[in-house]
């Protein structure tokens, strides 16, 4: 069908198509028992979770996709919701083999996942308790991964046009519907034909405890895997037909319903709806493939590089043989028990389809050369797998870099950690620009627009405007009540220069006027001379076309992060600095604590690296240092006077340390501006915990980085995004 059409076919109608990947595993405790614990209660409603629900045993969970264009798209989301999960469960693990650990198989010791008190949740009940009656708990914690598939929309129409021009077709008269649900059935054909195939390059569960079958290379694909009890005979010819096949099945009492067939492949509609509806509403949707072990050496069950043979596998399957001198049951059954030592003549069939995957990929040059010149068995090694220490590797590898979200690693952190949060919350999202950390959330009927994170519909233009200058911040707080330092704003360095009197041997803060991340501040405690002031003015106006000067505030600096009527974090920012050793130089040391794997660029992880740049030569000199200066061993040297953790500052959390007084300051003032989400900086002359120490307003941050308070070097971190999810209504 392919090679036929070539003609009017291109790289690209091949290799895209719409992709969906469910993957089942089992959590265990730490000593390879099957979990006792509940269902994580923080994903919420499994009936109704995108992403994450549980199959048959509350331990048993069960990871989904979305529908992707691409291999690629589809595979990087699964990684990141297995990454997620993971993290999720603290102290379990996810058991990386399909077939189960040994447990204790009496029915009270395996518990039926428990489901809410709705309609759809005793139906799920209801058919999880009669698949236990029927079929025993055991084999129902297999677990595997399902390949939702269905051609590019392009692939199809273009083999539609052709078969209409072509009168000696039996298809030239149907329409496009009809055309759709024929050529999907003529896959799944054979795909049963031929499945044996992947059973073969993808089986990965050659062992199970009670069996002894040495050559198997998929015993969950074989009669001792997850099996309808009898033969349904369902009829693959036409849709209508294996429609007509369930329903006498369903009526000769052989199963409940569609859900129950257990074939290696499945019919499916579009939009979830059922297949004994798929007739009147639209035809076929996609297929269902279900024979993929899990690979216990992939994160998250599967590679890409298993996907892309399954994809051109897939693309096969529309040019090989419908008619075969075969029986693909018993082939199947052959295949799973003995594909570690097949005959002459398998050997022979599988070449076969390997020569036609060949043909497909040089024909189109889909670029998969080296699945086809060096084809390797999946279970080649998975007999000798330690699986307790997979599980531990793949927990390391979630925990690696907590504050990462894998597939995003390129977007700002904070919108990283916003993604990972919805994904666990339930609330589907979509990046709609990725350069941009543009996100759409959806949930509860609701749908919300978020850039960088806390930039979101709450907050009105006016405030956004209002937070972004600093002079109208002052402006307004002042207003309100709240003390602020006295300061002037200038619009050139010669005009603040003409003022350099009034600032003379004063304590003074030099700063862009409309700037965020503490960019451009230098501070003099005292300034002195004119050429440093003038510096400091020029390194400012870098950063703006208006510049303020005001007075010094004494004390440490806190960002109070206030999000809704709460104030849920609070943290004190230590200035960039180096402690001495004695030996190293300032360059050195900050070479150094730059070498901390929680220190990045560009907001991609918890720190900012400590950069070298004027201002802070300018504050060693001040200090009497300069880059090549070799600190005491011990002694605290600051690079900078401002504490933002975006110019290298360090982190540490003192939420639970500071009086309510401050707390409740700080939301006031996020009210008085009408923001919602706002990032108070806050100077304290004093104790935290006393409500009369002097207090000080210097800014109100319209974007204030959420990722500073989940991971911080010192005290408890502080994850806001449920908060701001709360706050949207999503959740």
């Amino acid at each position: 069908m392919l090679m036929k059409n070539k003609a009017v076919l291109n790289t690209a109608d091949l290799l895209y198509g719409k992709f969906g990947l469910e993957r089942e595993a089992l959590r265990i405790s730490q000593n390879g028992e099957l979990a006792k614990t509940d269902h994580p209660a923080v994903f919420g409603d499994r009936t109704k979770h995108p992403y994450i629900t549980t199959d048959f045993a509350e331990a048993q969970i069960e990871m989904i996709t979305g529908v992707h264009d691409t291999l690629e798209d589809v595979h990087r989301e699964l990684v990141m919701i297995n990454q997620m999960v993971a993290r999720t469960i603290e102290d379990e693990l996810l058991w990386p083999y399909s077939m189960p650990p040994v447990v204790d198989w009496e029915r009270d010791k395996v518990k039926i996942a428990k489901y809410p008190d709705s309609k759809a949740g005793r139906s799920a009940r209801e058919y999880r308790e009669y698949l236990n009656r029927k079929y025993g708990n055991g084999v129902q914690l297999i677990s595997g991964i399902h390949y939702n598939f269905s051609y590019h929309e392009m692939l199809t129409h273009k083999l539609y046009e052709a078969s209409s021009k072509d009168d000696n077709t039996a298809t030239s008269n149907k329409d496009y519907k009809a055309f759709k649900n024929d050529f999907y059935m003529k896959v799944a054909r054979n795909y049963i034909n031929y499945h044996w195939f992947l059973v073969l390059m993808l089986g990965a569960t050659p062992t199970a405890v009670g069996v002894d079958e040495p050559d198997a290379v998929s015993l969950r694909n074989s009669k001792y895997g997850y099996q309808n009890k009898v033969d349904l005979n369902l009829s693959y010819d036409s849709l209508c037909a294996h429609v007509a096949s369930i329903r006498k099945a369903m009526a000769a009492g052989k199963i409940m319903d569609e859900r129950e067939v257990y074939m290696p492949v499945r019919i499916k509609c579009p939009n979830k709806i059922k297949l004994m509806n798929c007739l009147e509403e639209g035809g076929i949707g996609y297929l269902e493939i279900r024979s993929i072990d899990l690979n216990p050496f992939a994160f998250a069950g599967i590679t890409l590089e298993d996907l892309k043979l399954l994809h051109l596998f897939m693309l096969a399957l529309l040019e090989l043989p419908e008619k075969v001198d075969f029986n693909p049951k018993e082939l199947s059954e052959y295949v799973a028990l003995k594909g570690r030592q097949l005959n002459d003549e398998t050997l022979t069939i599988v070449k076969a389809v390997y020569e036609k995957m060949r043909q497909i990929n040089d024909e189109f040059e889909l670029g998969y050369d080296d699945l086809i010149d060096e084809p390797k068995m999946r279970c080649s090694g998975v007999a000798s797998a330690d699986f307790m220490e997979l599980a531990v590797k793949h927990k390391e590898e979630a925990l690696a870099k907590p504050y990462q979200t894998y597939g995003y690693e390129d977007m700002e952190m904070s919108t990283q950690l916003l993604i990972a949060e919805s994904v666990r919350r339930g609330v589907q999202y979509s990046v709609i620009d990725r350069r941009a950390n543009f996100l759409r959330l959806e949930a509860n009927g609701k749908r919300e627009y978020v850039k960088q994170a806390t930039k979101t519909s709450l907050d009105t233009y006016v405030s956004y405007l209002a937070m972004e200058n600093k002079e109208v911040t002052k402006i307004i707080l002042e207003d309100a009540g709240f003390p602020v330092p006295v300061g002037q704003t200038f619009t050139s360095v010669d005009q603040a220069m003409n003022s350099f009197a009034n600032f003379k041997d004063k304590e003074v803060v030099v700063k862009p006027k409309s700037t965020n991340y503490g960019w451009g501040i230098v501070m003099f405690r005292p300034l002195e001379t004119e050429i440093e002031f003038q510096n400091a003015l020029e390194i400012a106006f870098g950063f703006d076309s208006e510049v303020i000067v005001e007075k010094f505030l004494h004390g440490q600096e806190y960002r109070f992060l206030v999000v809704g009527d709460e104030c849920i974090a609070v943290l004190k920012r230590v200035g960039a600095n180096v402690v001495g050793d004695g030996k190293s130089t300032v360059a050195e040391l900050v070479g150094a604590k730059n070498e901390h794997p929680w220190r990045g660029t560009d907001h991609l992880a918890p720190l900012e690296k400590i950069v070298l740049s004027d201002i802070e030569c300018h504050n060693l000199k001040q200090a009497g240092y300069n880059p090549e200066s070799i600190i005491a061993e011990g002694e605290q040297v600051f690079l900078r006077e401002n504490s933002n953790i975006s110019t290298g500052g360090d982190s540490i959390d003192v939420t639970d340390d500071v009086h309510e007084f401050f707390k409740r300051q700080a939301v006031a003032a996020a009210h008085a501006i009408g923001a919602h989400l706002c990032g108070v900086d806050i100077i304290i002359n004093g104790e935290l915990s006393d409500a009369t120490a002097e207090y000080g307003f210097i800014e109100l941050n319209f974007n204030p980085a959420i990722h500073m308070h989940a991971f911080v070097l010192e005290g408890r971190g502080r994850n806001a995004t449920p908060y701001v999810l709360a706050q949207l209504g999503l959740i």
